[in-house]
């Protein structure tokens, strides 16, 4: 008995390169889709950690307001809302809440003693109250 002769023939060569063409697109279309958008949540972290540092600034600003101002709450109001602390969107109200805890959706009409306030920015929001 004679043995064939021995190696890859010409077709069989064809097709493994045609293969591995196709697992090297595939491969470079996932590779290209997360190197691009592996920034994104770097970019995340960026936006809260300086909208956190306004909070921050924020908190201890009021204290201070506490300690020296005959209208904190006002005054601190009056800041948020012109980009004292940052940048970012910020949006204040006075709130009130019912009996059971819930804010309630009419706005405070008079003597107001909770300030609501949420600043946003790079599709992060950051809520916290004030209370005189």
């Amino acid at each position: 008995m004679k043995a064939g002769p021995k190696g890859f023939t010409l077709l069989e060569i064809i097709i493994a390169l045609v293969v591995g063409a196709i697992l090297a697109a595939v491969v470079v279309q996932v590779m290209g889709t997360n190197l691009s958008r592996s920034a994104e949540p770097l970019a995340w972290v960026k936006h809260q950690l300086s909208l956190q540092e306004a909070m921050e600034s924020m908190v201890a600003d009021y204290k201070y307001l506490w300690m020296t101002d005959n209208t904190p709450l006002d005054t601190f109001k009056n800041r948020v809302e012109n980009g004292y602390y940052g940048t970012y969107s910020a949006t204040t109200k006075y709130i009130t809440f019912d009996a059971t805890g819930q804010e309630e959706k009419a706005a405070c009409s008079s003597d107001c003693k909770v300030l609501k306030v949420t600043i946003s920015g790079g599709g992060q929001s950051l809520t916290a109250l004030f209370t005189r």
